[in-house]
């Protein structure tokens, strides 16, 4: 995980990807929680940082209630 999402977050900024990195980081977050864990703390705040631009998005308008809850629900804790 820590190797392959920085590309995957890249690929979303520059409107390259097909969203789901979005919906891997927020939908299921606490079945996966031992592949983010390994995450430190400087990822993970990069993590929480591309949620947070992507929420103030529109095109990602649909998942902003699966962001912010994913951000304070799991992210923060991280």
């Amino acid at each position: 995980m820590c190797f392959h999402l920085p590309a995957f977050v890249i690929l979303e900024l520059n409107r390259e990807g097909n969203g789901s990195v979005l919906f891997h980081l927020t939908h299921n977050y606490k079945y996966h929680k031992d592949k983010f864990n390994i995450l430190n703390s400087e990822q993970s705040h990069a993590v929480v940082t591309f949620l947070e631009w992507c929420f103030m998005q529109p095109d990602y308008e649909f998942e902003k209630p699966h962001i912010q809850r994913a951000i304070e629900e799991f992210w923060y804790e991280n």
